[in-house]
C-alpha cells in the first residue's frame, strides 16, 4: 500500500505461531527492496485474506475478517496509517462464509467491494464514504 512520503506499507497475514492472530504491518522506504520488521497491529485475522485501500485523504481503509468462519465480513478505517483502528460497519454478516475481499475506489467518491459469498458466489456492494 503507498503511503505519504515515499513510503510503502505491507500487510502479511497473521502468523501462525502468534497466539493472538493479529494482522501484521511492515514498512519499506525504498520501494520494497527492504522492510521492517513485520509488527501486530490491533486487527484479529485467522488467515483469512484482507484487503486495504489507501484513501484520498489518507486514511486506510480495510475489508477483513475476524473469527475462523470468515463472518461476518468487517470493515474498518484507520487515521494513523494502520496503528489504530475504528469500526467502520459490518459489510455482511451471514449466515456462511464471506471472504476474499477486494476494495477499489472511485472518481465519484464511491467504494467498490467484491467478496466470495458463502463459497459459491461473488457479492458486489456499493459503499459511499461521506
Amino acid at each position: 500500500t503507498p503511503l505519504e512520503n515515499s513510503r510503502s506499507l505491507s500487510w502479511p497475514l497473521a502468523s501462525f505461531e502468534d497466539p493472538r492472530w493479529k494482522l501484521h504491518r511492515a514498512f519499506s522506504r525504498d520501494n520494497g527492496k527492504t522492510w521492517s520488521a513485520p509488527e501486530p497491529v490491533a486487527l484479529p485475522n485467522y488467515d483469512a485474506k484482507a484487503n486495504i485501500l489507501p484513501l484520498p485523504d489518507g486514511r486506510l481503509l480495510i475489508a477483513y475478517n475476524d473469527n475462523p468462519e470468515r463472518l461476518p465480513l468487517k470493515l474498518a478505517i484507520s487515521k494513523d496509517g494502520g496503528v489504530n483502528w475504528s469500526l467502520a460497519g459490518i459489510l455482511d454478516a451471514g449466515p456462511g462464509s464471506m471472504s476474499y475481499p477486494t476494495l477499489i475506489a472511485d472518481q465519484e467518491n464511491r467504494i467498490h467491494l467484491c467478496y466470495t459469498w458463502k463459497r459459491r458466489e461473488i457479492a458486489y456492494k456499493v459503499i459511499r464514504l461521506d
